[in-house]
């Protein structure tokens, strides 16, 4: 139940309606199968254990934030490093609410971050996940801009989004 549900922002609109837009409210809104389950008098019980990230900081903030640090997490073989886990980076971008609806410095420090990954670490894999699709759009375009420069990571970036790079908006990757 603490995850991101989907939106109606797939759901067919009326042609007709031009105005229909993707609305951030609808989340609020969703009802799922498990809201149906639960209200139909089905017992709730809560998550216990999480397995499947492989390095334990990619589950310790909903962790602590959603699960008041009861969930049972497997840590990784490898706790400690450079470039093991999460590492924040803090940039002084703004995003463009109501134009562009994306965040320009952000996404120069994700693609430098990206070229830097490619460089030091070819063997590995990378993955983006952007808040919204404008935001994934321009993280591409910046990433393609910077690639120009360094032609010798163009087999880094395959076009197998199954095994390679991608960038993808929260909502592709769940």
């Amino acid at each position: 139940q603490k995850q991101l549900p989907p939106t109606s922002f797939f759901q067919r609109m009326d042609d007709t309606d031009e105005s229909a837009e993707f609305d951030d409210e609808e989340l609020d809104s969703f009802e799922s199968i498990l809201d149906i389950a639960k209200g139909s008098g089905i017992e709730s019980l809560p998550l216990l254990w999480h397995y499947r990230s492989q390095h334990e900081s990619l589950i310790a903030f909903s962790n602590f934030s959603f699960y008041a640090g009861d969930l049972v997490t497997y840590p990784g073989s490898s706790e400690l490093g450079a470039h093991v886990g999460v590492e924040p980076f803090r940039v002084d971008g703004v995003y463009r609410r109501g134009t562009t609806r994306d965040n320009p410095v952000e996404a120069e420090k994700v693609a430098e971050r990206v070229i830097f990954h490619a460089q030091h670490h070819p063997q590995l894999t990378v993955g983006v996940v952007a808040f919204s699709e404008a935001q994934a759009s321009l993280i591409e375009d910046v990433i393609d801009r910077r690639r120009r420069d360094h032609p010798e990571l163009d087999d880094y970036f395959t076009e197998d989004r199954l095994s390679g790079f991608f960038v993808k908006n929260l909502e592709n990757v769940q």
